[in-house]
């Protein structure tokens, strides 16, 4: 089953693009159109390890 597309939870804003479940990351946003993007990568494990070591960064 694909999910994609803008859907509306609790007042928020979320972005959806996922085919497989178990392939999906959450990114939480501040002060953006969208409160999260829920989508789908490779590897969820090495994306999560990526974005967290250039958010500590900044």
């Amino acid at each position: 089953m694909i999910t994609a597309g803008t859907f509306h939870l609790d007042g928020e804003r979320v972005f959806w693009d996922v085919h497989d479940a178990a392939k999906a990351v959450v990114i939480e946003l501040a002060d953006e159109r969208y409160t999260r993007l829920v989508v789908e990568v490779d590897d969820p494990r090495a994306t999560v390890d990526l974005v967290e070591r250039h958010i500590t960064r900044a």
